[in-house]
C-alpha cells in the first residue's frame, strides 16, 4: 500500500510512460505506411493536426476529471493500493482501447492511409497523455 504523495507521483509517472511509450508505436505505424505508398508529406500533415488534437484533448476533456482525481487522491489520509490510481471505468476504457487499436492494425495492415491515420491516432494519445501529466504539478489541483 502507498500514502496519496506516492501515488500522486506514480500516477503522473504512469501517463509520462504512456505518453513516451506510443512515439516509438507511432514510427513504426508511420514506416509501414510510407513503405506501403503513403505519400511521406502527409506525415507533416497528420502529425501537427494530432499533436493539435492532443492538446486540446487533454486540456479541455481531460483536465476536469484530472483535477478531480488529484483531489480525490490528495483526500485520502490512510494507504490505498496502486490499482486504486484512476477509477476502474478508466482503467476498462484504456483496456478496451488496447484492443480496437491493435484489431485495427491487423486490418489496416495493407491500407498505407488507415496505418498513417492510426499513427497520427498514437500521437495525439502521447501528446494527450504527456499533456495532462502537468495536471498533477498544477497549482489548480493543489488547492
Amino acid at each position: 500500500m502507498l500514502t496519496s504523495r506516492s501515488i500522486l507521483i506514480l500516477a503522473q509517472t504512469l501517463l509520462i510512460c504512456g505518453g513516451i511509450s506510443l512515439v516509438p508505436a507511432s514510427v513504426k505505424l508511420f514506416n509501414r505506411a510510407v513503405t506501403q505508398g503513403m505519400p511521406a508529406w502527409w506525415i507533416a500533415v497528420i502529425v501537427p493536426l494530432a499533436i493539435i488534437a492532443g492538446w486540446a484533448k487533454a486540456r479541455f476533456v481531460m483536465r476536469k476529471r484530472m483535477v478531480l482525481n488529484v483531489r480525490r487522491l490528495k483526500s485520502i489520509t490512510g494507504r490505498i493500493w496502486p490499482w486504486q490510481i484512476y477509477p476502474p471505468q478508466l482503467l476498462v476504457f484504456i483496456v478496451a482501447m488496447i484492443v480496437l487499436m491493435n484489431i485495427l492494425k491487423r486490418v489496416l495492415a495493407t491500407n498505407a492511409t488507415g496505418l498513417g491515420v492510426l499513427g497520427g491516432v498514437d500521437v495525439t494519445v502521447a501528446v494527450a497523455l504527456l499533456t495532462a501529466s502537468s495536471v498533477y504539478r498544477s497549482p489548480e489541483a493543489r488547492a
